[in-house]
């Protein structure tokens, strides 16, 4: 997606809430603003993959959704991450570009958060205030 996005129509978060075990590992999904689709992504499903999360990356080629989760560490991250803190309803709460070896206020109000490449919002035009959906795919394959 090319060009700015504007952030006028709220969209509610459609994550499918899919049971998997750690063996499966990160799901594939798709980030969604406004009906456009801003990236792919992995959405992590399990307190493994949200632990490990973008630990030992040298860049981050696809973005990295982490649910249930409030707050970010870069410890171990090699590149700076663009994040952005969701709430339940598809609100971007807050956005920050966080340098490796940090460790991010806690916002109490998030459901979720997004790392990216840094510069990644600028170009998709994410931002404080913005709706962003998160879609997923069934366990049949089908996009839900």
């Amino acid at each position: 997606v090319t060009g700015v996005q504007t952030c006028a129509l709220p969209i509610l978060v459609d994550c499918v809430p899919v049971e998997r075990t750690p063996d499966h590992g990160p799901v594939p999904v798709w980030l969604v603003s406004n009906g456009s689709v801003l990236s792919a992504a992995t959405l992590a499903t399990s307190r493994r993959d949200r632990r490990r999360g973008l630990i030992g990356a040298g860049s981050v080629d696809v973005p990295l959704v982490l649910r249930p989760c409030n707050w970010v560490h870069t410890v171990g991250v090699k590149v700076p991450l663009d994040v952005a803190w969701v709430a339940a309803d598809g609100t971007v709460l807050a956005t920050a570009t966080v340098r490796p070896v940090r460790v991010t206020p806690m916002h109490r109000r998030a459901g979720f958060v997004i790392e990216a490449a840094a510069g990644s919002f600028e170009r998709w035009g994410l931002r404080e205030g913005c709706t962003v959906e998160v879609r997923g795919t069934q366990h049949d394959g089908t996009t839900a």
